[in-house]
């Protein structure tokens, strides 16, 4: 039950965050420095939740290989979904964004079948299956005016690598089980990548 707890909770946070979002990328007016803000932002919040949940004791805990695969996982999902989802909103908006990102469990199925050879029950089929269709369905061209499939290809390619990251990040918790850190660490390498990324291009 727990685990549903926090989907749920994420969920939530991430209805949240998608509202705010995209007011910083319009008013920002910049994709890049708007996903540098979020991530340095989203990394000062994360260091702070592992230190409150107590998961900063474990850090020397941490093996060479858990680091690497909560790092790749961070720079999967945050450093490049974040930016994909960021230029998605600004090219289509929010309201046109969201419903592509619904086909997440449509590659996480893909995915698992392939790297873990799992596949889910069919209650679980019929729950995807219905949210795709209804994703496929209010942001086709039809329902959206002016809009055409291209528009949707970074929507899309956000939900593939978000469907991906899991894999690193449950290869970094076969390691070490600190959730929290796991995901603080994934959002502070991307923060400072990107942040050194933008410094370089302002040279």
């Amino acid at each position: 039950m727990s685990g549903v707890i926090w989907a749920a909770a994420s969920g939530l946070g991430f209805g949240l965050f998608q509202a705010v979002n995209v007011r910083a990328v319009q008013q920002l007016d910049d994709v890049y420095v708007s996903t540098f803000f979020q991530l340095g932002s989203a990394s000062l919040v994360l260091v702070v939740l592992s230190a409150v949940t107590g998961e900063l004791a474990v850090i020397d805990d941490l093996t060479a290989w858990a680091i690497v695969s909560f790092t790749i996982a961070g720079a999967v999902h945050f450093f490049m979904g974040w930016t994909l989802l960021n230029v998605s909103q600004h090219r289509i908006g929010a309201a046109r964004t969201a419903p592509l990102l619904a086909t997440v469990p449509l590659w996480g199925i893909a995915i698992a079948a392939v790297v873990y050879g799992e596949l889910p029950p069919a209650a679980a089929w019929i729950g995807i299956v219905v949210m795709v269709a209804g994703a496929l369905t209010v942001s086709s061209p039809t329902a959206m005016a002016g809009m055409h499939w291209t528009d949707a290809r970074f929507g899309i390619a956000t939900a593939f690598l978000w469907a991906l990251s899991p894999i690193f990040t449950i290869e970094g918790l076969e390691e070490v089980d600190a959730p929290v850190l796991g995901v603080t660490i994934g959002m502070l390498s991307s923060a400072l990548a990107y942040g050194a990324l933008i410094a370089l291009g302002a040279e």
